[in-house]
């Protein structure tokens, strides 16, 4: 008579691999479920005090568990072994994070310049997160929606990144002055949208 294998970690994570390389996307749920408090530790460490004024592990931990579900769904799972898989919960977590510091950058910079504008920002990221069931993500493209014109839109996100305005004016072909122009139009209009008053 044949023994019957003992059920260990590894290979119930072998297991729950090859069902998502199968597209089964149920399976990337019981990964996180099984796995989920192991994540939330290995990214506690990497969030700044700063950073947790927008985000959290469990938010990281929601945006890593829709990106899982989107491999999936769209058939780009190709992991085949743990360490591809942790290499790339590593790599989800980690741009996750890299994200919502350029949010709270942008945050920060905005807050340095023109609080009022910063705060009614920051409420309508809150708002928009509210409806999106956590997604900061999802907030932040709501945010962005105010920001019609595709050159003003490529400002605001490069500035989010910290670059100056000659930095700016590289990327989109416009003088470091035009850029400048332009971003104060550009916050003007946002206060328009958002309510606010000047100065």
């Amino acid at each position: 008579m044949r023994s019957v294998p003992a059920v260990t970690p590894a290979n119930v994570l072998t297991g729950l691999i090859d069902r998502m390389n199968h597209g089964d996307r149920e399976a990337a749920g019981i990964f996180l479920d099984l796995y989920g408090p192991l994540i939330r530790r290995r990214i506690r460490g990497k969030i700044s005090a700063s950073l947790k004024r927008i985000a959290d592990t469990g938010d990281i931990l929601s945006t890593l568990s829709r990106r899982l579900d989107l491999y999936i769904l769209n058939g780009r799972f190709e992991c085949h072994s743990e360490d591809e898989l942790w290499s790339l919960v590593n790599s989800i977590a980690k741009r996750s994070t890299i994200e919502k510091a350029r949010i709270l950058n942008s945050i920060n910079r905005l807050e340095s310049e023109d609080g009022p504008l910063a705060r009614r920002m920051q409420q309508a990221i809150d708002e928009s997160q509210r409806r999106n069931s956590g997604s900061v993500e999802l907030a932040w493209e709501d945010a962005m929606d105010l920001v019609t014109d595709p050159i003003d839109r490529e400002i605001v996100f490069h500035w989010t990144l910290g670059c100056s305005h000659p930095e700016i004016g590289e990327v989109v072909g416009l003088s470091a002055v035009a850029v400048r122009k332009r971003w104060e139009r550009i916050k003007v209009s946002l206060r328009e949208k958002l309510g606010v008053g000047t100065l």
